[in-house]
């Protein structure tokens, strides 16, 4: 069992009360080592797809992760570009909300999140330290193979950035990027128990709330 199934379990059994069967967790497992090998973003509706889960289940299994002292995937919000010949997405942080600014670093363009507030969506980002230690443990796999198949001939590893991963469009696949989760229905899926089944979503709404729809 290696970190990240380690970390699905542990944060489930912690929690008396998960959204969803522990059957789920290996499917998801799966998946986030499927897609790290193209992007450090999951999006709920391709793991919905993929193993013939509900969309709500699905999104709810993310939302779970995110609401640890330590979690698995943080929440992020995003808008597309305004400029019809641009259409990146533009992930937002507090500060952006609370300014009600957002800034397309490709077509260089400053754009008022309030008026896009029904356009914000939702993707998950895999957690920092874990997307480090798997990336690494990749490549320590790789090289094994590498390595088992050409006796006598020596490799360098590949080297790993450990710089602030927070620049984190660098990894994106634009496919994990496509259809992301919107705010009335994340919000929505949040809210169908009697406390938030995330945290950090529930703050990251209560911001938009006061910020943007005054």
């Amino acid at each position: 069992m290696n970190i990240l199934e380690e970390k699905l379990y542990s944060i489930y059994n912690q929690k008396e009360d998960a959204p969803f069967h522990k059957r789920c967790i290996p499917s998801f497992f799966e998946f986030i080592t499927k897609h790290l090998k193209y992007s450090r973003f999951l999006n709920p509706y391709i793991f919905s797809e993929e193993y013939d889960i509900d969309y709500a289940t699905s999104i709810a299994i993310f939302l779970f992760y995110t609401n640890s002292d330590e979690p698995l995937l943080n929440i992020r919000p995003y808008i597309d570009c305004t400029d019809t010949e641009c259409k990146t997405h533009i992930f937002l942080s507090e500060f952006d909300i609370e300014n009600n600014s957002a800034y397309c670093k490709e077509c260089d363009l400053t754009i008022p999140v309030a008026l896009l507030r029904r356009q914000i969506k939702f993707l998950f980002e895999l957690n920092n330290g874990i997307y480090s230690i798997l990336k690494m443990q990749n490549c320590t796999n790789t090289l094994d193979m590498i390595l088992s198949n050409n006796d006598g001939l020596k490799f360098s590893p590949p080297s790993i950035s450990h710089n602030d991963t927070s620049k984190s469009q660098q990894h994106v696949n634009p496919k994990d990027l496509e259809g992301g989760v919107s705010f009335s229905e994340i919000t929505r899926i949040n809210m169908q128990g009697e406390e938030p089944i995330s945290r950090p979503l529930d703050n990251i709404q209560k911001l938009i709330s006061q910020k943007m729809l005054q």
